[in-house]
């Protein structure tokens, strides 16, 4: 059985709203088996922004007819670009003046996955290696900022994407100017809770979190 604390918010306590709010936690919990951010000690209904700055999400890419994977300009990581568990390097990548197109199930350059990748001219890399017309994980750019409002205990959550494209460990960000990486930062094994213990006339929040 966890034990449970309990802070008092709202009509009795706006003082530790306005103390939690100079002094705002950023931690992580796992909820159904995704990652979801809460930053506490936030102005109560008051919207807060976590900006992407780096790192990767796992996606699902498909193989085309001789087993080569593109992998958009905007899809890329730096330096290099990790498929089915590997990192292709992407420092020799050789130039193509166009996207490369198979000989049947041959593809137009030899060595498998030991090959250098290919780039286009508008920066998309082709893989080559793969089972034809099959997917591959392929860890690409993270991107893209969201947005929460807090809720009357002063709890912002930020949900993992649920539509199968999760964050990686690396996946780094910012909140308020703070940067975090997923991997390493404070984890708790219970989310938060928000209560209203007094009235819908007279409102006091309690914020529950499982003891540590």
């Amino acid at each position: 059985m966890r034990t449970l604390i309990a802070a008092a918010v709202g009509a009795i306590g706006l003082s530790l709203i306005a103390t939690e709010a100079k002094s705002q936690t950023v931690f992580k919990t796992v909820e159904n088996g995704r990652d979801v951010i809460y930053a506490r000690g936030v102005t109560p209904n008051t919207s807060l922004q976590l900006t992407t700055t780096g790192g990767s999400r796992p996606t699902a890419l498909l193989a085309n007819s001789c087993g080569i994977i593109r992998v958009t300009a905007n899809q890329a990581t730096p330096n290099s670009v990790n498929i089915n568990g590997t990192a292709r390097s992407i420092a020799n990548a050789v130039s193509l003046t166009g996207a490369p197109v198979c000989n049947g199930s041959t593809a137009p350059w030899t060595g498998g996955t030991s090959s250098e990748p290919r780039r286009d001219p508008n920066g998309n890399y082709y893989f080559s290696g793969y089972t034809p017309s099959q997917a591959a994980t392929v860890l690409v750019a993270a991107n893209g900022n969201r947005n929460a409002t807090a809720n009357q205990c002063g709890i912002a959550r930020f949900a993992e994407p649920a539509e199968g494209n999760p964050w990686g460990n690396d996946f780094s960000f910012a909140i308020n100017g703070t940067n975090y990486t997923l991997g390493t930062m404070t984890s708790q094994t219970y989310p938060p809770l928000c209560r209203n213990v007094g009235s819908s006339t007279s409102p006091v929040y309690l914020r529950y979190e499982a003891a540590p």
